[in-house]
C-alpha cells in the first residue's frame, strides 16, 4: 500500500488536477487505517479526508471519483447521507460501475451503501 500511496502522490505532483488519483490516494490512506498498517493512523485519516475532498473539488462529475470518495467517506467520516448521495450520483452517471476493470470491491461497496439506504428508509418511525 505504501508504494501505491507514493505513486498516487507522485501522479498528483505531475497533475494536481487529476481528481480520480486524489480519490485513489485517499482510499489507500483509508485502507492503511482500516487494515492496521498505518504508522500514524491520525495522519492517514486526515490525509484520506483531505484527498477525498480534493478529489470532489476537482471532479465531482466522474463516477469513479464519486465512488472512491463515497467509500472513503463511509469508512473514515461516517457521513451516511453524504456517502449515499455520492454513491447514488456515481450509479446514475454509470449504472455499470467498473472498479479495477471488473465488477470489483468498489461496485459491491456501492451496492452496500444503496442497500443500507433502502433498509433505513423502510424503518418505521417511532
Amino acid at each position: 500500500m505504501a508504494e501505491a500511496i507514493r505513486l498516487a502522490h507522485r501522479a498528483l505532483e505531475l497533475d494536481p488536477r487529476f481528481g480520480f488519483v486524489a480519490a485513489l490516494a485517499g482510499r489507500c490512506h483509508m485502507h492503511n487505517v482500516l487494515s492496521g498498517y498505518a504508522n500514524d493512523p491520525q495522519f492517514d485519516r486526515k490525509e484520506a479526508i483531505r484527498l477525498f475532498r480534493l478529489a470532489l473539488s476537482l471532479d465531482d462529475g466522474d463516477p469513479e471519483t464519486l465512488a472512491a470518495a463515497a467509500i472513503t467517506s463511509a469508512f473514515i467520516i461516517g457521513d451516511s447521507e453524504g456517502e449515499i448521495e455520492m454513491a447514488d450520483r456515481a450509479v446514475a452517471l454509470n449504472p455499470i460501475h467498473l472498479t479495477h476493470g471488473t465488477r470489483g470491491a468498489g461496485s459491491i461497496e456501492l451496492q452496500a451503501c444503496r442497500k443500507k439506504r433502502s433498509r433505513a428508509s423502510n424503518v418505521p418511525f417511532a
